[in-house]
């Protein structure tokens, strides 16, 4: 489909500014051979005054008029929706986060184009107020069980001026209860959902998370995932029947391929499945479009919803992962058929090594669109453009695949390898690969290391309590397991000895429990010039956060200004990852004996309520310290 093409009940529309749209696309296809569908009739479409609905023989869909609601989904005449929609989630706010009056979203209805095998349809954003150009897009084929669904988001800033944010923006689909009972998100999460019957009985201890009558906690955040290649599937089950999200690229998502989101969860009514355009939890950030943005589109790559039936929830989760491996493969769809998923893809190779000229062996790659002044958190905010990415092999060697034409960054990071690696300008063009040849990436480092606590690899997971981290409440936990602080003495203990968070909490009278870690250690000589102290967190909540560093009683530094990403209370093991250098005078450092202490401030004032949260918190990834010399 060309850009500025939209048919609307036989007529032709041309859209003014064509780029700028945000679509929802279910589409059915054929397929390639190992996605062989089953030939059925054509693709019908029944246009009613309040309704529209598109069937193909396997799946049925049926839309509410003019808001675009997916109001019953059937597969071979079963319905899978009953209690529940299907619609497109978004939040918008001011440049301040506040809610523009008349802000809200009023569809009109749009035929794109209707053929035997195909038909596709358009639910178009029509209030002139809403800051962003927002369509959503339905495309049905023959003989796939399940459709497609993209979007694409656009701001017009001739338009509307000034800053706009867009928080969140996620295809939400609710399903039956009673045949849906069981969550899939990765070989470890395949449970059993509560009842929306035992969560409307439960007492809510924090945003999204519930105590059951039976004592046990139940989250959303459990099931969050890390929203890249490891990720392609999630879905519900019941009784021999499973549907599923599978997604071949996560290149439009917002921050890297660390993002965290959230898949699957049950509510007070219905089971929920969600895949994602842009949303903020985690740390990944909102759309902040300004004036200087200028007017923009982006299109996500296509999820297919895939129905299936098997003999048990082994044979569905089984069959789903090879489903989404295929799709995977299949990936870019050529019939997409419209310029601004920009098919035409490129691809980028190269040969990364430290040094010393050894191999980066294990090294994440990615590409994120190239700015002349990076942003200190490099890509792990970014929203504007696509992010494409890969590893290294054995021999360094990389390769990235279908990458849309343009010119990137190329960012690296390795476990056990303090900062990252970045090439800029990296040109892309389509049909062709870019070789950017052997590239060297220097160490970072500030002298001789005296000792190093835990390993930079932008997790928490070596650390004490970590391996059960999607447990509710573990900042209690550890402020029970330890009144009186911690106490790690190198060479002695090992990062398990050493919680994974810092976490300010509440004591019995409301007022902040503040904790400390004491690093101790032993020092021979004497130092004289800059030590460097090199702290990597992986991740840190709360927005009045501070950690202050101290040497036998000196004060080293507070650090602060650090990213609120949510990833502590949402049961998470990493956010945003943050790194700080805390250069001081080596003759700090004593002859025997030294003591460290980490500790956080007071957050402001207590807050006078129960909270079910830590105010203030950090996950630490690793903590190392250096001399001159090396």
């Amino acid at each position: 489909m060309a850009p500025d093409r939209l048919v609307g009940r036989g007529d032709t529309v041309r859209i003014l500014f064509p780029p700028i749209v945000a679509l929802t696309a279910f589409i059915l296809w054929p397929g390639p051979s190992c996605c062989a569908e089953e030939p059925l009739p054509r693709v019908t479409l029944t246009d009613r005054p309040d309704t529209m609905t598109l069937a193909n023989g396997l799946v049925a869909m049926t839309f509410q008029k003019p808001g675009g609601v997916l109001t019953s989904m059937t597969y071979r005449g079963r319905e899978l929706l009953a209690g529940g929609k299907g619609y497109v989630q978004v939040v918008v706010g001011g440049g301040d986060g506040s809610r523009v009056p008349g802000d809200r979203i009023r569809f009109a209805y749009r035929l794109v184009r209707r053929g035997k095998d195909l038909v596709e349809i358009a639910f178009v954003n029509v209030n002139p107020r809403f800051p962003f150009e927002v369509e959503n897009h339905y495309v049905l084929r023959a003989g796939a069980p399940g459709f497609y669904h993209y979007l694409v988001a656009g701001h017009d800033a001739r338009r509307h001026t000034g800053v706009q944010r867009m928080h969140q923006l996620n295809l939400c689909l609710r399903v039956d209860a009673r045949l849906f009972t069981h969550a899939a998100v990765d070989e470890e999460r395949i449970d059993p959902f509560p009842s929306p019957e035992a969560l409307r009985a439960a007492e809510e201890v924090m945003d999204a998370t519930l105590r059951l009558r039976d004592g046990r906690i139940y989250s959303k955040y459990f099931y969050s995932a890390a929203m890249n290649e490891a990720h392609r599937v999630h879905g519900v089950m019941g009784e021999g029947l499973g549907l599923w999200i599978i997604m071949p690229s996560h290149e439009h998502l917002n921050g890297g391929p660390e993002h965290q989101e959230l898949t699957v969860h049950q509510t007070r009514t219905t089971p929920v499945l969600l895949r994602h355009f842009t949303a903020a939890h985690y740390g990944a950030g909102s759309i902040v479009s300004d004036a200087a943005d200028g007017s923009w589109c982006k299109a996500s790559a296509p999820c297919f919803v895939y129905v299936n039936t098997g003999d048990g929830r082994a044979a569905l989760w089984a069959d789903a992962k090879r489903r989404a491996a295929c799709e995977a493969r299949a990936w870019p769809y050529l019939w997409l058929d419209d310029a601004r998923f920009q098919l035409d893809r490129g691809s980028v190779r190269g040969r990364l090594r430290f040094g010393d000229g050894s191999p980066a062996e294990g090294g994440r790659i990615i590409l994120v669109p190239h700015e002349e002044d990076p942003p200190d958190l490099a890509w792990q905010r970014r929203w504007r453009g696509y992010r494409f990415g890969g590893w290294t092999g054995s021999d360094g060697r990389f390769a990235v695949a279908a990458v849309r034409p343009g010119t990137y960054d190329l960012y690296a990071w390795k476990a056990g390898v303090w900062g990252w690696f970045r090439q800029p300008a990296v040109p892309v063009r389509g049909g062709r690969a870019t070789d950017v040849g052997d590239l060297r990436w220097p160490p970072e480092t500030d002298g001789q290391e005296v000792w190093q606590i835990g390993v930079p690899d932008r997790s928490a997971t070596e650390f004490g309590l970590a391996q059960a981290f999607r447990r509710w409440g573990l900042w209690d936990t550890i402020a029970r397991a330890h009144p009186d602080g911690v106490t790690f003495i190198v060479g002695k203990h090992s990062p398990p000895d050493l919680p994974f968070m810092l976490a300010v909490t509440q004591n019995a009278d409301l007022s902040w429990r503040l904790p400390e870690w004491r690093i101790v250690f032993d020092y021979e000589g004497a130092c004289e010039g800059t030590a460097t102290l090199r702290l990597g967190l992986a991740g840190s909540e709360g927005r009045q956060t501070r950690l202050r560093m101290t040497l036998n009683g000196d004060t080293l530094a507070v650090i602060d200004g650090l990213v609120h990403d949510g990833a502590v209370h949402r049961s998470g093991v990493r956010g945003v990852y943050q790194q700080r250098r805390v250069p001081f005078d080596a003759a700090l450092l004593r002859p025997g004996r030294n003591v460290l202490v980490l500790g956080l401030l007071e957050p402001g004032r207590p807050v006078g309520k129960r909270l079910g949260y830590p105010r203030a918190a950090v996950l630490l990834d690793c903590l190392r310290l250096e001399v001159p010399g090396g």
